[in-house]
C-alpha cells in the first residue's frame, strides 16, 4: 500500500478550472447590507501566488532518546489563488424605485479575492483541501453612503462563496491502521506547478523534507503535461515483496526447496517502469539461487489502460501455480495504480472536475475470480506462444477533463508518474433581461362539438363566466454560463384570498413567474399593484404588476374570434384548402405567442402534426422547400395521420400536404370530425461533448440516475453525465462491445448486445448474465424476455432462466402489447401470449414489416426501424398489430435522441453529442394555416 500521495497540476490549468467552476456554479446573492445590494460577481481571471510565508506544523517519528511529542514547526510559503472579479452594486432604494427593470448600478469596482490553499490530515485515512478567503484587495474608496468598500466586499464575498474544505478519503490506499500524519499544498520554485502531497508516518527527519517542500523544492514530475499522479518505487516495494514472499512459500512444489528472501529492484525506462522481484531459493546441490520475476508497467495512451506484463517463467519448476502468483501481483498493484489514481483525480480539485466511477469488481478472464477494485474490462491472459508470461490490462477511470485518455507513463529514478492533459472549457457570462407583462384576458380552452358551440354562443353575453386573467415575468440570461432563479418573495398581493395564484420554480434561466386569477379578481380586488422581489444569481429586482384592466368589448371580440377559429379546425366544412389536397400547410408559420425562443441560442423544436377526418386513401406528406420528400404518413382506420419532425434554427420552408386522393373521390365531407392539432416541444441546446470515436447508439441509464446516458461505441460503452447540461462529462467506460440496447428494471438495468446480457444494479455494480449474443430484451410482469439467435428465453429480474422457446433464427426484435409479445423478422411476425414471466400459448404468424430491427424512441414512444438504405419507418400498434405509420427519407431526429427526465441527448453525426433541456410540450393553434401557399 502507498505511504505517500503526490498530485502535481499545472498552475495555469488549475486557475482556469477554478474560474470555469465559479462561472458555472451559480450562487444565490446575499441580502443587502448597509443599504447596498450586491447584484452580481463577474469572474474575470485567476492566478496562483506564492509570496506569502507562514509557519506549518509537521509530525516526525521520535527516537528513543528524542524529547517532545513529535511535532515540529517549520517556515514555508503559502500557495494562494487570486481571483479578479468585478462587483455590480446597487442600492435597495434604486431597486424599489425601478421596478420591472434591472436597477441602475451605483458602483462597479474591480477587486481581487485572495484564497489561501492548503491540505491537512483529517484522520481515518482522509485529507482535506481548504480554500480559505484570506483577504479582499479593493481600492480604499467609499461607495454610496460612505460605506468602506474593502470591508463590505469581503463580508459579501465570504457569504456568497462559502467555500468549505474538500475532504478526500484515501483510506483504501494506505495500510490498515495507518494515518496520514503530514499533508500540504505548495507551489514549486518555478511557479508553474501546484503540488498536493500527503504521507503516513515514515520515520526519519521528515521535517527537513517538508520544509523543502513548503519552500518549493519539489522534483518535476509534470513535464509538458497538465497533471500527474506520482507513485513512489518504495511504495511498490512494500506493497509487492511481502505478499509475494508468502504466496511463493505456500506454493512450493517440493519441501526440499526453501525460499530465503526476495529482492526488489526498480529501473526507469522510456515510457515504461521495469520492476524485478528476485526470489532467492535454497535448492539441493545448487545452494542459494536467484530466479528473477520481471514486471513492466506501461500505458496504452489511446485506450487509457495500464498494461502490466509479468515474466514468471523462471519459477515454473518450483511453484505449483505460476498463474496464481502472476494474478496476485496484479491484485496487489490494483489499489495503487487503479483505485488510488482514480481517487486522487476524482477529488483533488473538488468541483473543478467530476468523475463518474466505473463499476468495481469485474471478473478477470480465465476464471481466477474477482479482483479488488478492478474496473470492468480488466483482462488477464497468458501471452500466446510465451508460456508462464502474462499480460493484464487495467482500464483507469478517466476524468472528463482529460482529453481522450492518459497521455503517458513517466518513469523517474524514485517512482512512476501517470500524466495527461486537462481540457478546461471557457464559459461566457451573459447579461440578464427582465420582461414583465401586465394582466391580460384569456379565452377558455373548449372542446370540439356541441359543448364548444354552446360556449361560443353564450360567450358574448356572459364572457366573464369563461375567461381568466394571466400575467407573467420572463427572466433570461445570455451567454453560456448558467444563471438561476433563487426565490420570489411577495411584497404586496392585494386580493390574494380572491383566487390570485403566483407560481415559480427555482431552476436555471430562462424561467417564468406566472400569475393567474379568475375574472372576478378584476372587479373585487383592491386597485393596487402586485409587488414581488425576485432574487437570482445574477441580480435582484422588484416586479410591479398593476391591477388588471376591466373587460372591454374589444377583448370579448378578440377572444370570441379565437374560439371561432378553434371550432373551425374541428368543423368538416370550414377547412383550409390544403386539407382537401389543394396547396400546402407551412409548418414553420404557426402562431404561438407563449413560445418565443431566443434566436441567439441554439434550439430544436419537436413538432407533431395530427390531422383527423382524412379520407382513407389519403396520405399526410412532409416536404422541404425544394419539394424534396421528407416523410409520408398513412391514414389509420380512424382517418387520422400523424407526422413528427424536428425543426432546427433557420429551418424554414417545411410544408405538409395531403396527397394520394383518388380521382373519383366522392364529394362532400367525410363523416368523421375533421381537425388539425399541432404540438410543439422546444428543446434548448445547453451544451455538447465530443466522444473519442463515433457512437452507434445512445441509451438512457435509469439505474444511474436522471440525466445519465450510455454511448455505444464499437468496442465499449461510455458513460455520459448530462446532469449539468452546460458542461456534460464523459465518465467510465465498460468493455461491452456491440451494445444494442438498455432497459430499466426494478433492480437496475439490463444491457444487451453482441457481448451478451449484463445486469447493473443501482449502485453501478455489473454482472454478466448471458454469455452469448442477445438481440433484444423486453420487460414482462415479474421478469424479462430475452431474444437470442433461434431462442427466446424467459427469465426473472436477475436474468435466471425460467423457460425457453425455439423461434425462427431470423427473428431480430421484440414488442410487448399488453400480455402479447410480438417477435419480428423481416418476413414474419410471431405472437406469444404471456402470463407473468412465462409463455402461455403461441398464435398464428402474420406477414412481417420488412424492417431490419426496431428500436423504441424515448422521445415520442414510437418504434423506429430501417427498411433499406434511405428509407426509415415509424411503427405503431394498430388493432393490436404492429403497422407501418410513417416512412422517412432520412433517419428521424427522434430515433437518434434519448430522453432522461428533462434532459435530451442527441447523437448528431456520431462523435459530437448535443445536450438539450426540454421546456415541455405545448399544443399550439395553427391560426395562419389557412393562408394559401
Amino acid at each position: 500500500m502507498i505511504a505517500t500521495v503526490e498530485f502535481q497540476i499545472s498552475v495555469t490549468k488549475f486557475a482556469a478550472a477554478i474560474l470555469s467552476t465559479l462561472r458555472t456554479s451559480p450562487r444565490c446573492l446575499p441580502g443587502a447590507v448597509q443599504g447596498l445590494q450586491l447584484q452580481r460577481v463577474r469572474f474575470r481571471s485567476a492566478a496562483i501566488r506564492n509570496d506569502k510565508t507562514a509557519s506549518f506544523r509537521v509530525w516526525q517519528e521520535m527516537g528513543p532518546w528524542d524529547q517532545g511529542l513529535g511535532w515540529t514547526w517549520i517556515e514555508g510559503k503559502v500557495a494562494q489563488l487570486a481571483i479578479n472579479v468585478a462587483l455590480d452594486i446597487t442600492t435597495t432604494a434604486q431597486i424599489i424605485v425601478n421596478p420591472n427593470i434591472l436597477a441602475p448600478l451605483v458602483a462597479q469596482p474591480e477587486v481581487t479575492i485572495v484564497l489561501d490553499l492548503d491540505c491537512e490530515p483529517r484522520g481515518g485515512g482522509r485529507i482535506a483541501i481548504s480554500y480559505g478567503i484570506s483577504g479582499v484587495e479593493a481600492p480604499a474608496l467609499p461607495i454610496d453612503g460612505g460605506v468602506s468598500l474593502p470591508e463590505w466586499a469581503r463580508d459579501q464575498l465570504t457569504a456568497l462563496l462559502n467555500l468549505q474544505p474538500l475532504v478526500i478519503d484515501l483510506s483504501d490506499a494506505i495500510a490498515h491502521g495507518k494515518e496520514f500524519m503530514n499533508a500540504g499544498l505548495a507551489v514549486d520554485a518555478s511557479g508553474t506547478r501546484l503540488v498536493i502531497r500527503a504521507e503516513v508516518a515514515s520515520g526519519g527527519f521528515s521535517y527537513l523534507r517538508w520544509q523543502q517542500f513548503r519552500n518549493g523544492g519539489i522534483p518535476d514530475r509534470l513535464g509538458a503535461h497538465d497533471w500527474s499522479v506520482f507513485l513512489r518505487a518504495a511504495d511498490l516495494n512494500v506493497a509487492l515483496v511481502l505478499p509475494i514472499d508468502r504466496a511463493i512459500r505456500d506454493g512450493l512444489k517440493n519441501d526440499a526447496h526453501r525460499l530465503v528472501t526476495i529482492d526488489f529492484a526498480y529501473a526507469p525506462q522510456l515510457g515504461r517502469a521495469a520492476i524485478t522481484l528476485t526470489p532467492y531459493f535454497e535448492l539441493p546441490l545448487l545452494g542459494v539461487t536467484p530466479i528473477p520475476i520481471a514486471l513492466t508497467l506501461s500505458i496504452d495512451a489511446v485506450s487509457g489502460r495500464l498494461i502490466v506484463e509479468i515474466d514468471a517463467y523462471g519459477i515454473h519448476d518450483l511453484v505449483a501455480d505460476v498463474k496464481l502468483i502472476a494474478y496476485i501481483v496484479v491484485n496487489l498493484l490494483m489499489p495503487i495504480v487503479g483505485w488510488f489514481v482514480f481517487a486522487a483525480l476524482n477529488d483533488a480539485i473538488g468541483d473543478a472536475m467530476k468523475i463518474t466511477s466505473s463499476a468495481a469488481g469485474g471478473a478477470l478472464q480465465g476464471g481466477l475470480g474477482e479482483l479488488d477494485g478492478a474496473p470492468d474490462g480488466t483482462t488477464f491472459e497468458e501471452i500466446p506462444g510465451q508460456p508462464f508470461r502474462y499480460r493484464a490490462t487495467i482500464p483507469i477511470a478517466v476524468p472528463a477533463f482529460v482529453d481522450g485518455a492518459f497521455e503517458a507513463l513517466v518513469a523517474t529514478p524514485d517512482g512512476v508518474a501517470l500524466a495527461g492533459r486537462w481540457r478546461v472549457l471557457n464559459f461566457a457570462e451573459g447579461e440578464m433581461a427582465v420582461d414583465v407583462s401586465e394582466f391580460g384576458w384569456q379565452a377558455p380552452r373548449i372542446a370540439c362539438g356541441a359543448a364548444g358551440e354552446r360556449v361560443l354562443h353564450d360567450f358574448a353575453a356572459n364572457a366573464k363566466q369563461y375567461t381568466y386573467l394571466y400575467a407573467q415575468v420572463s427572466v433570461t440570461c445570455g451567454g453560456t454560463a448558467p444563471a438561476r432563479l433563487c426565490s420570489v418573495s411577495v411584497l404586496d398581493a392585494p386580493g390574494v384570498t380572491l383566487g390570485l395564484q403566483i407560481a415559480w420554480q427555482a431552476s436555471d434561466l430562462p424561467n417564468l413567474i406566472t400569475m393567474t386569477a379568475p375574472s372576478s379578481y378584476a372587479d373585487v380586488a383592491p386597485a393596487a399593484p402586485i409587488r414581488l422581489e425576485v432574487r437570482t444569481t445574477a441580480s435582484v429586482f422588484h416586479v410591479s404588476v398593476p391591477h388588471p384592466p376591466l373587460l372591454t368589448e374589444k377583448d370579448i371580440q378578440r377572444m370570441r374570434s379565437e374560439l371561432v377559429m378553434r371550432l373551425r379546425l374541428c368543423d368538416g366544412v370550414i377547412l383550409p384548402p390544403w386539407f382537401d389536397g389543394a396547396g400546402k400547410f407551412d409548418l414553420s408559420w404557426i402562431v404561438d405567442p407563449l413560445v418565443d425562443p431566443d434566436y441567439g441560442h441554439s434550439w430544436v423544436s419537436l413538432t407533431e402534426i395530427i390531422v383527423a377526418g382524412m379520407a382513407d386513401n389519403a396520405q399526410l406528406q412532409l416536404a422541404g422547400p425544394d419539394d424534396r420528400p421528407i416523410a409520408r404518413a398513412r391514414v389509420n382506420a380512424e382517418g387520422t395521420a400523424l407526422l413528427a419532425v424536428a425543426l432546427a434554427p433557420g429551418m424554414h420552408g417545411l410544408f405538409a400536404s395531403v396527397g394520394g386522393l383518388a380521382a373519383d373521390r366522392p364529394g362532400g365531407a367525410p363523416t368523421l370530425a375533421r381537425s388539425v392539432t399541432v404540438t410543439r416541444e422546444l428543446l434548448e441546446a445547453r451544451g455538447s461533448i465530443r466522444l473519442p470515436m463515433p457512437a452507434r447508439a445512445l441509451f438512457a441509464a435509469p439505474a444511474l440516475g436522471t440525466g445519465t446516458f450510455l454511448a455505444a461505441l464499437d468496442d465499449r460503452l461510455m458513460l455520459v453525465d448530462a446532469t449539468m447540461p452546460t458542461r456534460p462529462l464523459l465518465g467510465s467506460t465498460w468493455d461491452i462491445p456491440g451494445a444494442l440496447g438498455v432497459i430499466g428494471t426494478r433492480r437496475g438495468m439490463l444491457i444487451f448486445g453482441d457481448a451478451g446480457l449484463f445486469a447493473v444494479d443501482r449502485g453501478g455494480r455489473m454482472s454478466l448474465v448471458v454469455r452469448e449474443p442477445v438481440l433484444d430484451v423486453v420487460e414482462l410482469r415479474g421478469g424479462v424476455a430475452i431474444l437470442k439467435r433461434g431462442r427466446l428465453m424467459f427469465a426473472n429480474d436477475h436474468g435466471v432462466s425460467i423457460a425457453e422457446e425455439r423461434v425462427d433464427e431470423e427473428m431480430t426484435s421484440l414488442i410487448m402489447h399488453g400480455a402479447q409479445m410480438r417477435i419480428l423478422s423481416r418476413d414474419r411476425i410471431d405472437t406469444i401470449e404471456t402470463v407473468g414471466p412465462r409463455p402461455a400459448r403461441r398464435l398464428e404468424a402474420v406477414r412481417g414489416l420488412d424492417v431490419v430491427r426496431l428500436k423504441r424512441s424515448s422521445i415520442d414512444g414510437r418504434l423506429y426501424g430501417e427498411r433499406r438504405p434511405g428509407e426509415y419507418l415509424a411503427v405503431v400498434m394498430e388493432g393490436g398489430e404492429p403497422t407501418t405509420a410513417v416512412s422517412y427519407a432520412a433517419p428521424p431526429w427522434h430515433a437518434r435522441a434519448v430522453r432522461s427526465g428533462r434532459f435530451v441527448l442527441h447523437l448528431g453525426g456520431g462523435v459530437e453529442l448535443g445536450v438539450y433541456r426540454s421546456t415541455g410540450p405545448r399544443e399550439i393553434l395553427p391560426v395562419e394555416a389557412v393562408r394559401p401557399v
